[in-house]
């Protein structure tokens, strides 16, 4: 139940702007993804509920719980992707963060 704070470092080592820089990582083994805290300046978020084959903004993502409702899932998130918005120029630093709970 312990929360863990992850915060992943995108650098643009080259000489030149880097655009279209996408980011993925998984969520981490034993832990589940806590609800809208992914986040980055200048970046849009996306999720995948099916191991990283394809992402969607949360509110498009939808489970059926044992009922057959359909909801939310952002127990079920795999992957979070981050899709810069500006090129990153180069040099750069952007910060990319998110919280997961230990199972």
């Amino acid at each position: 139940g312990q929360v863990v704070y992850y915060t992943v470092k995108i650098r643009n080592p080259g000489t030149r702007a880097a655009h279209n820089v996408v980011v993925t990582k998984p969520v981490p083994v034993n832990t589940r993804y806590v609800a809208e805290s992914a986040a980055a300046p200048g970046a849009m978020v996306s999720f995948s509920i099916d191991g990283g084959k394809t992402f969607a903004p949360a509110r498009e993502l939808l489970v059926r719980d044992a009922r057959g409702v359909q909801r939310a899932a952002p127990e079920a998130y795999t992957h979070i992707r981050w899709q810069m918005r500006y090129p990153l120029a180069p040099g750069a630093i952007a910060y990319a963060r998110f919280r997961a709970v230990f199972r």
